[in-house]
């Protein structure tokens, strides 16, 4: 996932920066989680706080926006990191912009892919129609927890200078890895005009294009439920949820079979080697 070009910043002031205390407002003994075994591989993650649950029911003019979440943040080049007031993991932080734009920019997924491997944690996406927050202004997620979508089991798709493949995973997505891609990703999103969202491991990008941003009529799905980790607003639907139940939401949230050939056709026509592509 490195080198993309010139770096924003030196990888170790990256990591340094990266490693500066911000307040940590996950509270363990007012959470609950609970794991629900899959038919297919990783089991998913569920989880339920009442800090964070607590927010959806505020009025709209009450609802923290980014400077104000802290006094404390972590400035980079062009964006910023403050901690998250309601977090669903430890060491959960929201960055954004320090420009006000609504979607993501090309120089935004070269910081994220920077920032991802040096940072060693889970970051997470969402544009607007895809689950955001607030999706007035961009900005992007990270915290201390493992999203099973990264452990499925996946098909090559291509492999030449970098990998993308395609994880037998309920909700539909492709796997990138290894460097330079950054700009074919960036063509894909730009030239498909869907919504998306993006999840970020250490090693390795998720990129779902999305059919729909509520899949269920009480619950707008973002790239973390997208990613087999579910974040409930509701303790009873946490309590009684279980996996096979999620499959069909996870798949009405993405592409249906015809625009997975398009999207997959106009990735191919994107690709710098033909010869990289994998035969069926």
């Amino acid at each position: 996932m490195r080198k993309l070009g010139k770096p924003f910043v030196d990888a170790e002031l990256l990591a340094s920066k990266w490693r500066l205390q911000l307040p940590d407002y996950f509270e363990p003994s007012a959470c609950s989680s609970k794991k629900a075994r899959t038919s297919f591989g990783p089991d998913f993650k569920l989880f339920y706080s009442e800090r964070r649950a607590s927010k959806y029911y505020k009025r709209k003019a009450e609802q923290c926006i980014f400077d104000g979440l802290c006094r404390k943040s972590i400035k980079f080049p062009r964006h910023k990191a403050v901690a998250n007031l309601f977090p669903f993991a430890p060491r959960h932080r929201v960055i954004y912009s320090r420009k006000h734009y609504q979607e993501m920019r090309f120089k935004d997924l070269e910081f994220a892919l920077e920032l991802a491997p040096n940072a060693a944690e889970s970051f997470i996406y969402a544009t607007k129609g895809s689950g955001a927050g607030i999706p007035e202004h961009f900005h992007f997620q990270s915290f201390n927890a493992e999203l099973p979508a990264f452990k499925a089991s996946s098909r090559l798709f291509y492999n030449d200078g970098f990998r993308i493949e395609k994880p037998e995973f309920p909700s539909y997505c492709l796997k990138f890895s290894g460097t330079g891609f950054a700009r074919i990703l960036y063509s894909l999103i730009q030239e498909s005009n869907h919504s998306f969202n993006l999840a970020l491991s250490k090693d390795s990008l998720l990129y779902f294009p999305r059919s729909k941003e509520v899949p269920e009529n009480w619950w707008k799905f973002g790239a973390a439920e997208l990613s087999g980790f579910f974040v409930f607003r509701d303790f009873q639907k946490f309590k009684a949820a279980k996996a096979n139940e999620l499959y069909k939401p996870m798949k009405d949230a993405c592409l249906g079979l015809k625009e997975q050939e398009r999207t997959e056709s106009l990735l191919e026509s994107l690709l710098p080697e033909k010869s990289g592509l994998a035969k069926n």
